[in-house]
């Protein structure tokens, strides 16, 4: 007889700033997070800042458990599509 165990998934927790948020705005946010998380443990944690605030957030939490993700992408690689981002603009 086979038995089912339940899977036990980790929380994940993510905020997602939409247009709020200046570059500055974003960095003070990420380490006032920092400091509130560093004895939180088994829960993923992530915030999706706007494209412009990407490059500075990741830098301010490198070595946290913050993770950074993007809020938008445009599956085309590139071409004239006012105000898209692509993958290789989010990965760089």
């Amino acid at each position: 007889m086979l038995q089912r165990y339940p899977t036990v998934r980790k929380p994940f927790i993510a905020g997602n700033f939409k247009m709020f948020k200046t570059v500055a705005e974003t960095v003070s946010y990420v380490n006032e997070l920092r400091a509130l998380i560093t004895d939180v443990r088994n829960v993923e944690i992530a915030i999706a800042p706007p494209f412009p605030s990407l490059a500075s957030a990741s830098e301010a939490a490198t070595g946290s458990a913050i993770d950074i993700s993007a809020q938008n992408l445009h599956w085309e690689r590139e071409g004239a599509f006012t105000g898209e981002i692509s993958a290789a603009m989010i990965r760089d």
